[in-house]
């Protein structure tokens, strides 16, 4: 039982590594779309990320380049983050599993369990 809750852990939690590389792969998708630039980076990222990456006078092809650049930065940021949490919620699983197996293998045993018997006199 403990190992089966461990391994369901791992299991659910390979699916949250994945998810920050494909929202990247999705917003590059629209990035390579077509449109208007700021359109384009606006569907991608935000409205803010359209102003502060495709102001007046740059070359649409510099501010798809800055906009793939912030897409692949915080898919970084996110995997790294989904790592940790990943790490910390394998170990916390797998010391609350022993624990309750611990638990279950010694409830049976009843107080005096691990006592030497008493000698006799």
């Amino acid at each position: 039982m403990t190992f089966a809750v461990v391994g369901l852990s791992g299991l659910f939690a390979t699916y949250a590594i994945s998810a920050p590389w494909r929202r990247a792969a999705l917003e590059i998708t629209a990035l390579d779309g077509g449109g208007p630039v700021e359109a384009r980076i606006e569907s991608a990222l935000d409205p803010e990320a359209a102003r502060r990456l495709a102001p007046p006078g740059i070359s649409p092809d510099a501010a798809l380049q800055a906009a793939r650049a912030a897409v692949l930065h915080r898919a970084e940021e996110d995997a790294t983050s989904a790592e940790t949490r990943t790490r910390w919620l394998i170990a916390i699983v797998t010391v609350m599993g022993a624990a309750f197996g611990a638990a279950v293998l010694g409830a049976g045993r009843g107080p005096d369990a691990g006592r030497l018997p008493r000698a006799q006199a």
